[in-house]
This record gives C-alpha cells, sequence and structure tokens, in this order.
C-alpha cells in the first residue's frame, strides 16, 4: 500500500519517440487482398511493433489520447498504451501472437501487470486494463473461466479487465479506411471497408515507397537526405498557424519551394502526430471530389491536406476550403493550400486577389517565401556547407542566374566545385551534363521539346496533342521527368524551371549557343500558337478537352521566366496574343471573360509595346457594353465581379477613356448594376478605381436604404464589408 501511495511517475515517450513508433511516413504493408484473403485483415503481417501502432491509431480515431509506455531495452510492466481521460486512466497490452492464446496466456498477461505494474513498480492504479490480441477470443472455455477470473481480479484490484480481439478490431476498423489504409494497403480499403474508388482518390499519402507523383518522390529524396532548407521564422509561422483552426496557405514564385517547404514543415509536427495527404489541382478537376474525399473518408486521424497548385483554379480552391469548414474547426484536420504568387511583372499592378485569400491574409494565416539574396545565401550554404561565407559578389552572381528558384539553384550548384567556379557561372555550362544524364548524349527529340515549350509556362498539354510525334525511344527518356496523366490523358512535366533547362538543352543542338535565345522564343511561340489552335478545335469538335483554353492561356500571361534574356518573354506572349486565331477566339467568348483577364492581356501587350494593344482596349469597352446590356438582370456574374479590374485597365493603359466610359454609363447605371446584382465588395472595387468626381457622385446617389441593403447582401453572403485595399 505504501508503495502505492508513493507511486513512480508513467514513464511516457516523447513525441519525437512516438514518431519513431507512429511514424506518418511510414509505408502500409501493400497487401493484395486477393492474395492475401479478401475481406480478413492480416493481422499477423503487422507483428509486434505494427499491432501497436494499430492500437494506437485506434485509439486517437476515437477521440481519445493515448501515449506509448516504456523505452526499447527498458521494462514494460505488462503496459504498452496508457490514456488518460475525464480522470480515468485505461492502460492497454497489445499482443500479436501467431496462434489463439490459451486462457492460461491471458491469465498469465493479466497476472504479469497485477504483479509488475501494480506490485514492484507502484505505478498508478487504472481503471481499466484492456488486452489486445487480434486472435479470436470467443472459445467457451475461456469465456466461461474469464467471466470469473476478471469478476475476482475487480474485487481485489477494483480494476476492470476487457478485450479486444478480432471480432472486437474488425467491428472498429470497418468503419476507418483511412486507418485501414496507411496499415495494410488502400486495396484493403475498398475490400474491407467497402469504400469504392479508394485507389483512384484525388488524395494520395505522403509516405516512404513508390508514391503516385514524382513531385512527391522528389520531396522524400530531399528530405531523406536533409537537403531541404526551412528558415526559423518560417517554421515559427508554420507552427503557430498550424496550432490554430482553419486553413493556412503558402505563397510563393514558381521554384521558391513552396511544396517542399511545406511537406518539410508539416514533417516537423510533433503534436499531434499528422497524416500528410498531398493533392494538385493540376491533375484534379473535380471540386467536390476533392473534399469529399476528406469529409467522409479521412478524417479518422490527425491529418494534413496540402492542396497543390490552388493558382490553376483559384475558385475551386475556395470552394474546397468552404466545404471543409466545420471539419476545419474541429482540430484534427487541417487544409494547407499552396499557390503560386503572382509575380509584379505579371499581375501589372492589380490585386485580383480571391475573397477566400484576402481573409487568410486577413487572419494572418498566409505564409509568403522569399526568393531574395537572404535566402539564396541560406540555402547555398545548407546544401553546400563549403560555400559558406560566399562574397556578396559571387553570391549576387549565383542568385541573378536562379531568380531565387530553388531547382535551377540546385543544377547550377552540382557544377561548382569552388567558389571560384561562381566567377565565370553561366547555365550553358551544365547543357552537356544535363543531355548526359538524361538523354544518353547528343540526340534530337522533337517531341520532348515541344512539351518543355509549353511547360516552361505550366501549360500541361493534352496527350492528342502530342502523340503520334515521338520517336522511337524518346517518350521513354522523358518518363523522369514527367507524369502522365488522364481524364483527359495529359503530359506534365516536373517543373516549369526545368522545363526551361530541358528546351535549351535540347535546342543548342539545332542551333548551338549563340543563336539559342532567338531559337527558344521562336519556337516557344509556334508551339503555344500550335497549341491554343489544338485546344480551339477540340472544343469545337466536343472532344475531350484541358478546360477553358482561356485559363489556359492566362497561365502563359501570368508566368514568368527564368533563363529568357531581353524582351524575348514579352514578345513571345504578345506575339501569342495578337495571333489571328487566339484573337478571333476570345471576340467570340468575350461575353464570359473576366475583365481581370483583359486586364493581362493588356498588361503583356503593353510591356511588349505591341500594335495589338489598340485592339484588346477595344475589347474591354466591348466587354463594359455587355455588362450593362446583361448585367441587371442577374447574367453577367463575371463581369460584374471583375468590374473594378475593367475600370483600372482603363485608368493604367488608357486614362483617356476612362471617364467617358463613367459618362457613358453614368453614376445611376453603375449603381443599379449593384443594387441588383453586387455587394458592397464590387461598389468597393468601383470607388477605388473611379474617378474622383465620378467617385463623389456615385457616393451622393447612395442613400440610407440603398447602403443598408447592399450591407445586408454583402453579410449574406459571407463576405466583408470593409473595403480592401491592395
Amino acid at each position: 500500500m505504501n508503495k502505492e501511495t508513493a507511486a513512480a511517475p508513467l514513464a511516457l515517450l516523447s513525441p519525437g519517440e512516438v514518431w519513431d513508433r507512429v511514424d506518418p511516413l511510414a509505408p502500409d504493408l501493400g497487401v493484395d487482398p486477393a492474395v492475401a484473403e479478401l475481406g480478413v485483415l492480416p493481422y499477423a503481417k503487422l507483428l509486434g511493433p505494427g499491432f501497436e501502432r494499430l492500437c494506437y491509431e485506434l485509439l486517437v480515431a476515437e477521440g481519445h489520447s493515448p501515449r506509448f509506455f516504456g523505452r526499447s531495452g527498458q521494462r514494460d510492466y505488462g503496459v504498452d498504451i496508457v490514456v488518460e481521460k475525464g480522470g480515468t486512466r485505461t492502460v492497454y497490452q497489445c499482443k500479436n501472437p501467431a496462434d489463439t492464446p490459451s486462457w492460461t496466456d491471458v491469465r498469465d498477461a493479466v497476472a504479469k501487470f497485477e504483479s509488475d505494474w501494480l506490485g514492484e513498480a507502484g505505478l498508478p492504479r487504472p481503471q481499466g486494463f484492456v488486452y489486445c490480441c487480434p486472435q479470436p477470443l470467443d472459445d467457451l472455455d475461456i469465456a466461461e473461466r474469464w467471466t470469473q477470473f476478471k469478476d475476482a481480479f475487480r474485487q481485489h484490484t477494483g480494476i476492470e479487465v476487457s478485450f479486444w480481439d478480432k471480432h472486437e478490431l474488425d467491428t472498429r476498423l470497418r468503419r476507418l479506411p483511412d486507418v485501414v489504409a496507411g496499415l495494410f494497403s488502400g486495396s484493403y480499403a475498398e475490400h474491407f471497408c467497402g469504400r469504392d474508388d479508394w485507389l483512384d482518390d484525388p488524395w494520395t499519402r505522403v509516405r516512404w515507397g513508390e508514391p503516385r507523383h514524382r513531385s512527391i518522390a522528389r520531396f522524400l529524396d530531399r528530405h531523406e537526405r536533409g537537403a531541404i532548407h526551412v528558415s526559423d521564422q518560417d517554421e515559427e509561422s508554420f507552427r503557430m498557424l498550424l496550432s490554430r483552426p482553419g486553413a493556412l496557405a503558402i505563397r510563393g514564385l514558381p521554384g521558391s519551394g513552396k511544396m517542399f517547404s511545406s511537406l518539410e514543415l508539416s514533417c516537423r509536427m510533433r503534436s499531434p502526430l499528422r497524416r500528410l495527404y498531398y493533392a494538385t489541382l493540376t491533375e484534379s478537376s473535380d471540386i467536390e471530389r476533392i473534399w469529399q474525399s476528406v469529409v467522409r473518408r479521412r478524417r479518422s486521424l490527425p491529418a494534413l491536406f496540402v492542396l497543390d497548385d490552388c493558382h490553376q483554379n483559384l475558385k475551386g480552391a475556395g470552394r474546397i476550403r468552404e466545404g471543409l469548414g466545420p471539419e476545419l474547426k474541429g482540430g484534427a484536420v487541417r487544409l494547407l493550400l499552396v499557390l503560386r504568387d503572382l509575380p509584379g511583372s505579371a499581375s501589372g499592378g492589380l490585386d485580383d486577389t480571391p475573397e477566400w485569400l484576402a481573409q487568410l491574409e486577413q487572419d494572418g494565416a498566409v505564409i509568403d517565401m522569399n526568393t531574395d539574396l537572404k535566402r539564396t545565401r541560406a540555402v547555398t550554404e545548407h546544401l553546400r556547407p563549403d560555400l559558406i561565407g560566399l562574397s556578396t559578389k559571387r553570391l549576387e552572381r549565383l542568385h541573378h542566374f536562379t531568380g531565387g528558384d530553388l531547382l535551377l539553384l540546385d543544377e547550377l550548384l552540382s557544377g561548382v566545385i569552388s567558389p571560384l567556379d561562381l566567377n565565370t557561372l553561366r547555365p550553358d555550362k551544365l547543357y552537356q551534363s544535363l543531355r548526359t544524364r538524361y538523354f544518353e548524349g547528343n540526340r534530337h527529340l522533337p517531341t520532348i521539346s515541344r512539351l518543355a515549350c509549353l511547360a516552361q509556362f505550366e501549360v500541361v498539354p493534352l496527350g492528342s496533342f502530342l502523340d503520334g510525334g515521338w520517336l522511337p525511344g524518346e517518350k521513354e527518356l522523358a518518363v523522369p521527368l514527367m507524369t502522365e496523366l488522364f481524364v483527359p490523358r495529359r503530359y506534365l512535366l516536373l517543373h516549369s524551371s526545368l522545363a526551361e533547362l530541358v528546351l535549351r538543352v535540347l535546342l543548342t543542338l539545332e542551333v548551338g549557343v549563340e543563336r539559342l535565345e532567338e531559337k527558344v522564343a521562336d519556337a516557344t511561340a509556334s508551339e503555344l500558337v500550335a497549341y491554343f489552335r489544338h485546344l480551339g478545335d477540340s472544343q469545337s469538335k466536343g472532344t475531350a478537352s484541358d478546360g477553358d483554353p482561356m485559363v489556359s492561356l492566362e497561365t502563359v500571361l501570368r508566368s514568368q521566366l527564368k533563363l529568357v534574356e531581353g524582351t524575348a518573354e514579352q514578345t513571345i506572349k504578345a506575339n501569342l496574343l495578337a495571333n489571328s486565331d487566339m484573337l478571333a477566339y476570345i471576340e467570340e467568348h468575350l461575353d464570359r471573360l473576366a475583365f481581370t483577364f483583359l486586364h493581362i492581356c493588356l498588361h503583356n501587350l503593353a510591356s511588349a509595346d505591341h500594335p495589338a494593344k489598340g485592339r484588346y482596349l477595344g475589347l474591354v469597352e466591348e466587354r463594359f457594353r455587355i455588362l450593362f446590356q446583361r448585367g441587371c438582370e442577374g447574367n453577367d456574374t463575371i463581369g460584374l465581379a471583375t468590374i473594378g479590374a475593367g475600370l483600372f485597365t482603363f485608368a493604367r493603359y488608357a486614362p483617356a477613356t476612362l471617364e467617358p466610359i463613367q459618362t457613358e454609363y453614368r453614376a445611376e447605371g453603375f449603381l443599379r448594376l449593384i443594387i441588383a446584382n453586387g455587394t458592397l465588395f464590387e461598389l468597393f472595387k468601383i470607388l477605388k478605381h473611379a474617378t474622383p468626381t465620378f467617385r463623389e457622385e456615385l457616393l451622393g446617389r447612395l442613400d440610407d436604404a440603398t447602403a443598408g441593403n447592399l450591407v445586408d447582401k454583402t453579410v449574406a453572403a459571407g463576405r466583408s464589408t470593409r473595403p480592401r485595399h491592395a
């Protein structure tokens, strides 16, 4: 009794030690139900540690906070897991024997707990002891003796003893497909839990093994080698944000390490341990399926869902965040949205941040990845400790050639032996080694070149555009660099910066370094025009298409190349916009285009000083006419939502046109448009970009009743009633 009064503290494991036992990156067993046995979980294959993990995760899924007891090499006193909740304590012993235990095996396990835990160690007395075993404990002889034994045990110890046997475990696990998939295989989630299409789900678990996404394979390789640098500031921000309910976002330029940093930071979190799931909006366009896969399938355990490439579908990303609202408030589920930031030169000064992202900014839930000189130094010194202390001049040269792009930095550093090499650093010095590494030397690969022309602008072309042009063996050479997507079938090159390098590596075989920039510009412009013509033809024929061609065009216009020199990039984009087929397509679909899209078009034309600028200004004027013809009937939500961008476009690129537009449609017309279908959000946008005189006139016509009505509509739409500044 005295020993119990002065009970020893529980030797619970630290979060780091728990990670070793319940590593969220651990692969499943990869068991095939057709081989093992359909509908029967192969518990024996888990062995002892795996079965302990199963019990631990099952307890977590049921809302407990279990802790492992006993370190490797130390006595466990008959207990593997401890659960404390509401002032009560329950301990679990996890045994995974090859055969069904006998009555004496069970009795001896309980006796060991009494002798070691209560007697010798004098550890705190629990209210319950659970014997966990994946064998069926339904033998009648055991049942009779067990009933007598546990009653007697409760009378002299005050502890309730119970079983988790095969039947109990099966019942609990059938409703936990994510636990079953994580331990056994995705096939068992389908067969044992009855969850159809689990293997074709848009989310893939980030784990050791052969991943579905090559970008995940690259992450795991770098994570294992410790080759991912994350600043202390970013880690602290991430840890703080992940401790709060809701979604968070990581934003940065292409090549800034958004995805790698997101996953690396996630792997460093220990409390609670979270499984990592990854999906990309480049691969999946089924927004409802993406968020329903979280809600219905994968919320049993604490998990972080990393949604990449959100800039490909900002509206869809917002819908996913909204759909997960209840789950995000609960605490176990977190959503991390990864999106490309818009370089200032590509945005033309237009702030078109979607409302959901603006809300995250307001909540302080956005981490911006910097690509400045300081970060280039930090990453360089992390990857190459021998380059610590580089001079500012050499560092600036390295930063200049990479533009802060980590993939390019990694490639360039691979060719640097000493700091002296940085004095003559040029990307063309990599070309021969890259040809040898990926393309078997000096071989012409025209279809890979065509793919790279598009992929450097993050375009993911339809398979039908490239198929038929592959030379013998060429597609096999591209496999390490690309992923083949389906529904519709497309080819995704792993990274836009890699595409730039690949294109230059292959085109130097045709023209040499001296004429390379001219060749890159010509080939890229030609392939872009050809591809958008192909998209238009596919759409007109009703065949499978990669969504809206205008979305792909906007992706091109917003992208920023890293290796081009001079005005080549602006010329490529301007010539694409001035192409007669492209112009005809834009004019044909003008009534469903956003003013933000037209603004980006004009920005690129103005940057290249292209004569087609005047043609596109005419399109903006026509777009206003369409809006005022159809807007009051609610038939032009896209135009109304982006009307502020239309006014800003005139203010930026044709100031003399802004006042005539305001005069033509008058304050009454603008106000009528907003009252019919808009909110304060659209009013704020108009006021922000209108001339001072028109702003005063518009506010003068806004009476109290109308203002109150707009406030009510804004609140009902879940939007902020405060103006947001750029």
